[in-house]
């Protein structure tokens, strides 16, 4: 697993926490920044004092591209970023369920494919799937990444799951592996998340998507798992209607900016960023 080392900066009573994503920087060959967490008293000065740090830091560290998703209700936020050419990308969701809650017969009634933990025979194909099915994402929306690159991330996330012990489900469809599902599982949490999934393009529209999660969450609710939940795109309306469909709850919804940084200058260097 990828460890990533988290920074803070500090001003009076906010905090701004951010890292540098090295799986992000590896696929794309240079630095991509995300915001992880700000703590702010809606207060302007201190808003506009971390942000201009941040990108301070930025530069001197030759990061090229700043990712921040923020809470939708955050407006002042959001029109400060705008001021300062952070680029809108994509308003995103977080579908949840109780799989205790659920009609258990109803959902067994989604259930026509076969359904089974991926092996590593597999996992080429699973790949393969990954870097075919996400044309639609924030990376995808954004044209300064390059497609190919953006494709790739997603084969590679499949790979490294594999790796660090996630389950990754797959459903057939005519003696073909169709798509795939990635969850990780908090047991003593009792609480599972949904990290990617998808149909293959070309077996799309026949209920597959229906029938994988379907089978995901029966066997969830075996599990004793009280909580499942999936970040999604709100443009993403196929798997939005199929969450609706199966009764899933909606919370988090947050926006997405991007900013694209030039290569650095001459740079003071910041003290208090920890």
């Amino acid at each position: 697993m990828i460890e990533i080392e988290k920074k803070i900066i500090f001003h009076n009573n906010s905090s701004l926490h951010y890292y540098i994503s090295p799986w992000d920087s590896d696929i794309f060959g240079y630095k991509v920044l995300n915001i992880d967490k700000l703590i702010c008293e809606d207060d302007a000065e201190d808003l506009i004092f971390i942000i201009e740090k941040l990108e301070n830091f930025c530069k001197q560290e030759d990061v090229k591209v700043i990712v921040w998703k923020m809470e939708s209700t955050n407006s002042d936020l959001i029109s400060l970023l705008q001021d300062k050419e952070y680029k809108y990308i994509e308003m995103s969701v977080v579908p949840y369920i109780n799989p205790q809650l659920i009609d258990e017969r109803k959902y067994m009634g989604y259930c026509f494919a076969n359904v089974r933990k991926a092996e590593i025979k597999d996992i080429r194909q699973v790949k393969r799937i990954a870097r075919l099915s996400f044309k639609d994402d924030r990376f995808h929306k954004d044209s300064n990444f390059e497609n190919t690159k953006a494709d790739e991330r997603y084969s590679r996330w499949v790979e490294n799951s594999f790796r660090d012990g996630e389950d990754i489900y797959l459903i057939t469809y005519e003696n073909n592996i169709a798509g795939f599902f990635i969850l990780k599982i908090y047991h003593e949490e009792k609480y599972a998340a949904m990290r990617l999934g998808c149909i293959s393009p070309e077996y799309q529209g026949k209920k597959l998507g229906l029938n994988i999660n379907a089978n995901i969450i029966l066997k969830l609710r075996e599990d004793g798992i009280n909580l499942l939940d999936s970040p999604i795109s709100i443009s993403n309306l196929g798997i939005f209607n199929l969450y609706v469909s199966m009764g899933f709850k909606f919370k988090e919804q947050k926006i997405c900016f991007h900013k694209w940084l030039e290569k650095s200058g001459n740079v003071k260097t910041l003290n208090d960023v920890s």
